[in-house]
Order: C-alpha cells, then sequence, then structure tokens
C-alpha cells in the first residue's frame, strides 16, 4: 500500500493467489512477472484515490479486468486474448477516483 508516497513491490510466489493493493496520493508498481499464478487463478482488488497503481504480470496470462473510473483512467495493455481459456487467469477489481491504473504484461 501507498499513502502520500511511493511503492515498489515484486511478488515471486510460487501459487500467487490474489492481494489487494491501496494507492492513496501515491502511487504502486507492482511487478509480477515471475510469479506463477495459482491453478484456480488469482483474484486483485486495486484501490487508486489521486494515485496510480502500474500492474505487470507474467507472461501467458489472461487478464480480466473490471471496473469504473471516476475522473480517471484504467487500461488493460495485456496483450493476451481474454478468451484465451487454457491460461491461468488473474482479476482485477477496480476503483479508481482521480487517478490511474495500468495492467500490462
Amino acid at each position: 500500500n501507498a499513502v502520500f508516497g511511493g511503492s515498489d513491490q515484486v511478488i515471486n510466489s510460487a501459487s500467487l493467489e490474489g492481494g489487494d493493493m491501496i494507492a492513496v496520493f501515491g502511487g504502486i508498481e507492482l511487478d509480477m512477472r515471475n510469479a506463477i499464478i495459482a491453478p484456480d487463478g488469482a483474484v486483485f482488488n486495486l484501490t487508486a484515490l489521486f494515485g496510480g497503481v502500474e500492474v505487470t504480470v507474467p507472461p501467458d496470462t489472461r487478464v480480466i479486468v473490471t471496473g469504473t473510473p471516476i475522473l480517471g483512467g484504467l487500461e488493460n495493455k495485456v496483450n493476451i486474448p481474454e478468451t484465451s481459456e487454457s491460461l491461468r487467469t488473474i482479476r482485477f477489481h477496480c476503483t479508481v477516483a482521480f487517478g490511474g491504473i495500468e495492467i500490462k504484461n
């Protein structure tokens, strides 16, 4: 979490299931490129209020993003089609107000 500051976090989990990230008047860079997603997938709740969250997901990961930005931005830049059923899945539930969330690979 980042409040009035910044946070860089690297996740190298062998069975990533999810988590919560909150950025308020600050920013979070979350690097999970080397993590292995749990067989049932992972769920993250991301919140950016007057701040930003940048997430880098593992390659060959299916990403599903839900949320509504309020005077902010929400971008899913992952180049894997959401219909790739054979891939492990990360679901991001996003709350954005006056900030931004970017998910990429």
